[in-house]
């Protein structure tokens, strides 16, 4: 399993998954394992005191590209992810993971948090995982059905939505998913539909022992 210390490790396990790597360039890696080891800062001071971007500090911002069809396991271990931002005007998802899919077993992401982030897109913004895919959450030996977990998790940031949904931890669900002990803060606006857990479902989401506490807006 990856130990993640650092951005420099974070921007590293992302490439590998990708398959954007010059090491395994092309060659993806979706059912990598990462655990963060320690809190891991990307940039400081994304968001200001209420919310909104530090508008003039965003051109010295590492941009985070999300992570592409994670299928593997990732343990925060209790410590945090903190400075994510995107606001590339490219008619891209934004997140911390695009998709999730292409599983024998659960994907899990667990003991983790994202803070302090700003994701921005036309489309669809996740704070935590855009997409759950249907046709990928499936056993292919057993015919049973193989749920994304999201255990023990939080958001703490800052999501727009220019032209459609964005939700605090998941924004669109077609498969089935479980989300349990965690919570989601911050502000969170979009054009057509906002939500704090998940603002799309196609398939199965249950919903244990967790709350939204972010401001939610609609144009």
């Amino acid at each position: 399993c990856f130990q993640i210390a650092d951005a420099a490790e974070l921007y590293g396990f992302a490439a590998y998954v990708s398959g954007t790597h010059w090491m395994y360039y092309n060659v993806k890696m979706p059912t990598a394992c990462g655990k963060l080891t320690k809190d891991v800062v990307v940039n400081e001071h994304v968001l200001n005191e209420d919310g909104s971007l530090d508008s003039l500090n965003t051109l010295s911002f590492l941009i985070w590209n999300p992570i592409d069809s994670f299928a593997g396991t990732f343990n925060g271990q209790g410590h945090t992810i903190s400075g994510l931002y995107n606001s590339k005007d490219d008619g891209g998802s934004k997140g911390f993971i695009y998709k999730v899919g292409l599983v024998k077993d659960s994907v899990v992401i667990k003991n983790l948090g994202i803070e302090d982030t700003y994701f921005a897109g036309s489309t669809y913004v996740g704070g935590l995982v855009v997409q759950v895919e249907d046709k990928r959450s499936w056993n292919v030996q057993t015919a049973t059905v193989v749920p994304m977990i999201i255990d023990s998790c939080h958001f703490d940031g800052t999501l727009v939505a220019m032209s459609s949904y964005a939700a605090g931890l998941v924004e669109e669900v077609s498969g089935t998913m479980i989300i349990r002990n965690s919570h989601v803060g911050g502000k969170i606006s979009s054009a057509y539909g906002s939500a704090g857990f998940v603002t799309s479902v196609a398939g199965t989401v249950t919903i244990d022992d967790s709350y939204n506490a972010a401001d939610l807006f609609t144009e």
